[in-house]
């Protein structure tokens, strides 16, 4: 493709401002994402834990914040979220915990 080609096609999307970034965060995925971490990506599912942050990493250091969310949001509970009582359990709570609590919740 070229960069006319590509150019208008980002014109095509006219005042749709979410779909113009979310090409563009395609369009730096098929050209910057290294070759292992783009074939995780289309295999996500298959993808060891640290190849998982190989990609959010990349999708955040090139600003594909739009993708970013979509790949946390998709496997928050395969990956991300692992709740445990110990880990209240284990907590200091502060002199000030209930009132910042009422402050946080308002």
């Amino acid at each position: 493709m070229t960069h006319k080609e590509l150019i208008k096609r980002f014109h095509d999307f006219g005042v749709v401002e979410w779909d113009k970034q979310i090409y563009i965060e395609y369009l730096t995925i098929m050209n910057y994402m290294p070759d292992a971490d783009f074939n995780n990506m289309l295999n996500i599912k298959d993808a060891t834990d640290a190849e998982f942050m190989s990609i959010l990493d990349f999708y955040y250091k090139y600003d594909c914040y739009l993708m970013l969310y979509k790949l946390l949001r998709d496997n928050r509970k395969e990956r991300l979220v692992n709740p445990d009582v110990e880990d209240i359990k284990s907590m200091k709570i502060r002199e000030d915990f209930e009132e910042r609590q009422k402050r946080f919740f308002m």
